[in-house]
């Protein structure tokens, strides 16, 4: 991708802001990235892909994961943690700690894959404002753009098919992805239209979030750990 756009509301023009010269981002399907990056794992030499593993802490260089239930751990001088977006980690001294913690839900998140849909600055990641919560669009695929809406819990249940998204955030969109939100809500579960609502937690007390949804480093005191998208 080139950089960002952000559309203001009440019909101002819209902010573009591109990447620095040279620089471009990129992307793609969540699944095909995970893919690829799983396909590298397994074709290096000195890795050893546990495909069930589920990490439960580090401390002192050791690295502790359960396989199935069992309890497993090993010691490597540098620790790379990719884990779930309902995965927390919190860091204290030389203690990684690895889990999920109950928290009460803020808004959720609906996703559609719109079909033949046009960007109004191709290669621009665009945020929409103006409707009950920001709206995310950028292509994903030749023919497909992904959209996201972020749908505040006060508002109905989200189902397959629910018109009630069109009237809540079509007037944020613009008209070039109308007819493809539309027809991608028409179709209901048939893919590549499904709608996943998901709820998004807020950091726990103490923390501070630093990037998005997918790439997260949350601080306690002076100490700090990274976690990435969900492998």
């Amino acid at each position: 991708g080139k950089g960002f756009v952000v559309q203001p509301v009440g019909g101002s023009a819209p902010v573009v802001l591109p990447y620095r010269s040279g620089r471009f981002g990129s992307s793609l399907s969540h699944s095909l990235l995970v893919e690829t990056l799983r396909g590298h794992c397994v074709a290096r030499e000195g890795i050893d892909y546990v495909p069930h593993a589920c990490a439960t802490r580090i401390e002192g260089g050791v690295l502790g994961w359960e396989d199935r239930g069992e309890p497993r751990s090993t010691f490597a001088d540098r620790h790379v943690c990719a884990t779930g977006a309902k995965t927390v980690v919190v860091q204290r001294g030389d203690v990684v700690s690895f889990g999920a913690l109950p928290r009460p839900a803020t808004h959720r998140l609906a996703r559609l894959d719109l079909v033949g849909a046009e960007l109004p600055f191709e290669g621009y990641r665009h945020i929409f404002v103006g409707g009950p919560g920001p709206a995310v669009a950028f292509r994903i695929a030749p023919s497909v753009v992904s959209l996201w809406l972020d749908v505040p819990l006060s508002m109905r249940a989200v189902r397959e098919g629910d018109i009630g998204l069109v009237e809540a955030y079509a007037p944020a969109l613009p008209s070039c992805l109308f007819d493809p939100f539309v027809d991608a809500l028409r179709r209901g579960g048939s893919a590549p239209a499904r709608v996943i609502a998901r709820q998004r937690e807020p950091v726990p007390a103490g923390q501070r979030l630093v990037r998005d949804r997918r790439c997260r480093a949350v601080r306690r005191g002076g100490a700090g750990a990274c976690a990435r998208g969900r492998p």
